[in-house]
C-alpha cells in the first residue's frame, strides 16, 4: 500500500503538470460545488478490452435499479450519522495527503480514474458468475496486497496497517461515502446505458451487501 500511495502521488503531480500547460481553446473548468462521483460523467478513455469470461447471468437494468435504491439508503444512513458529505471536505483530504493543492480538473480526473478502477474490479469479479456476487468474489479479484488490506479494513474490528501515512489514508477514506458513490455511479451508467456502458451491454453482476462493503473498501 505504501507503493500505491507513492504511485498515486506521482500520478497527481503528473496530471497537475500536464493540465497546468493548458491547451489553446480549452474550455474553462466549471465550478462543481458539492458534486459527487455520481454527478461527474465518465470522460472518454481507452476502449475497454473484451471480457475473457463474461458473466453467465449479468445484472439487468431492473435489478440494478433496486440495487441503486438500496445503495442510496446506505449512503443516506452513513452520511446522516457521521460522514463528511461535501465536495470541499473530500478534496481537502486529497490535497492533504498529496501535500499540494489540487484543482478541480485534477479532482475530476482522479474521480474518473478511481471509478474506472472500481469498474475493472467489479467486471473481473463478475467473470463467469451467475448470481449476485459474494464477498469472496471481490476479494479473489484483488491483488494479494490489496486483498489483505481490504480484509483488515472490513473485519469486525477494522485495522488499517502500521505504515503511518497509508494507515491514516485508508482509515479516513474508508469512513466517507465517496467510495460507495463510485459504485452508485457505475450502477447508474449501467442502468442508463451511458458513460462506461455507452453502446455496450451490462457485463457486471449485482452485489450482495457484504460484497458492496468489500467493494467500497477496495475503492
Amino acid at each position: 500500500m505504501k507503493k500505491y500511495a507513492a504511485l498515486l502521488l506521482i500520478l497527481l503531480v503528473a496530471l497537475m503538470a500536464l493540465l497546468a500547460r493548458g491547451r489553446p481553446g480549452s474550455p474553462t473548468t466549471p465550478i462543481l460545488g458539492n458534486a459527487a462521483p455520481s454527478d461527474v460523467p465518465s470522460q472518454p478513455g481507452r476502449p475497454l478490452p473484451p471480457v475473457v469470461n463474461p458473466p453467465q447471468k449479468p445484472a439487468t437494468a431492473s435489478v440494478l435499479i433496486g440495487s441503486a435504491r438500496s445503495l442510496i439508503d446506505v449512503i443516506n444512513v452513513q452520511e446522516s450519522a457521521k460522514d463528511a458529505t461535501c465536495w470541499t471536505t473530500v478534496r481537502l483530504m486529497d490535497s492533504h495527503f498529496a501535500n499540494r493543492r489540487i484543482n478541480e480538473r485534477i479532482a475530476i480526473a482522479k474521480i474518473d480514474a478511481c471509478k474506472r478502477l472500481v469498474y475493472a474490479l467489479w467486471r473481473k469479479a463478475s467473470q463467469g458468475a451467475s448470481a449476485a456476487l459474494a464477498r469472496d468474489r471481490i476479494l479473489d479479484a484483488l491483488p494479494v496486497a490489496e486483498r489483505t488490506a481490504v480484509t483488515q479494513m472490513t473485519a469486525a474490528v477494522p485495522t488499517y496497517g502500521d505504515e503511518p501515512v497509508c494507515s491514516v489514508m485508508k482509515r479516513d477514506y474508508h469512513r466517507i461515502t465517496e467510495n460507495k458513490r463510485y459504485v452508485y455511479s457505475i450502477t447508474a451508467d449501467a442502468i442508463a446505458g451511458t458513460g462506461l456502458f455507452a453502446g455496450r451491454p451490462i457485463d457486471i453482476c449485482p452485489l450482495s451487501d457484504p460484497a458492496l462493503e468489500t467493494m467500497a473498501a477496495a475503492a
